[in-house]
């Protein structure tokens, strides 16, 4: 593995124009819950997490369906034809079609949003991908239990007993049965904007500047997450490794060309300390930090564990040779966390 250097100073390139902003949008349509799953760049590629879609799944059904909330500011891009997804297999072993991803980035009660025989994924979901994963567990059948703690009046908990099985999960198919509005959503999907394809080639990072975009209009549980700025930087730190000639990475240069995705993390004072703690243990060309991405992936619900970018000072202060002691304080201050405060965009650390 290369060794990086770290720099401080100015920046030595500008980040593309806008590009990304001038959306290539085909129109408007009605994909059913089975085309739709969350695209790989959605979140800078942060997987919604299980706990957390099964808390609003539950949520939902307390509440009733929303038709109008769920055709509000629905947006995806239009994923590669089949003949394409074929040849770009053939050029590459390593890459994942829609469902390959969806299949492997699924944990927990996740899984069940996606079977081997199923319909091949034709749009990638930048806003929505949560409330399109509980539609396609209504379709599938999907058996759910239910989260310890929650809190219902006494109207939402007989909406929610009445979709119960004989061993106290929720049955989401029979959700359906009993409400209309996801029943419907469940059979002739959401009204999305649709983007094409072809933003994938005239700006890769344009799907995470729009995806980021939505978010910030969105209830805080969904702003962006410190696990979600770990995948965007380690994606922007291996670019410029595959670019650069000298074995150094620049932080302005970083955090200009992230800016736009994850701007609430930058504009934190201990944004460096993150950036020092990705180069620190090689990006995602080492083995620390995609174990850290994984224990994010699996245990993290960034409604209910938090962190601050101060604990990333606190791991860099530790010496080079104890690398692994380092993720596993991570680890342990996110899984110690508190939930996140409205309002900043940044989470919080007991």
């Amino acid at each position: 593995m290369r060794q990086i250097t770290r720099i401080w100073g100015p920046p030595s390139r500008h980040m593309r124009s806008g590009i990304a902003l001038q959306l290539l949008v085909r129109g408007r349509s009605d994909p059913p819950p089975q085309l739709l799953a969350p695209h790989k760049c959605n979140r800078g590629g942060q997987y919604p997490q299980h706990e957390r879609v099964r808390e609003l799944a539950l949520q939902i059904i307390a509440a009733g369906f929303s038709q109008a909330e769920a055709d509000h500011e629905g947006v995806c891009v239009r994923e590669c034809p089949t003949e394409q997804l074929y040849l770009k297999k053939q050029q590459d072993d390593a890459f994942l079609s829609p469902n390959d991803y969806n299949r492997e980035s699924a944990q927990g009660c996740l899984k069940d949003c996606f079977d081997l025989g199923g319909a091949e994924v034709d749009y990638g979901t930048l806003s929505h991908s949560h409330l399109c994963l509980v539609l396609r567990a209504i379709v599938n059948g999907a058996k759910w239990p239910v989260p310890d703690g929650m809190v219902l009046n006494e109207v939402e908990q007989t909406r929610l007993n009445r979709v119960l099985d004989k061993d106290g999960n929720v049955d989401m198919a029979a959700v359906a049965v009993h409400d209309l509005v996801a029943k419907k959503l469940a059979q002739e999907g959401l009204f999305m904007q649709v983007i094409s394809l072809e933003i994938m080639e005239m700006e890769p990072t344009g799907v995470s500047i729009v995806s980021q975009s939505l978010s910030k209009r969105v209830d805080f549980a969904l702003l962006t997450s410190v696990v979600t700025a770990l995948r965007v930087v380690c994606s922007a730190v291996d670019k410029e490794v595959e670019a650069a000639v000298a074995d150094q990475i620049i932080f302005q240069d970083i955090r200009i060309k992230v800016t736009q995705q994850i701007d609430r993390i930058v504009q934190d004072l201990d944004f460096v300390e993150l950036f020092g703690f990705i180069v620190g243990l090689g990006s995602t060309r080492a083995a620390f930090i995609p174990v850290l991405l994984e224990f994010g992936q699996a245990f993290v619900n960034s409604k209910r564990r938090g962190l601050r970018l101060s604990a990333f000072r606190i791991a860099n202060k530790l010496s080079d040779q104890v690398q692994w002691v380092k993720v596993a304080l991570i680890m342990r201050c996110y899984w110690n966390g508190v939930p996140a405060r409205r309002g900043t965009g940044v989470e919080a650390m007991s």
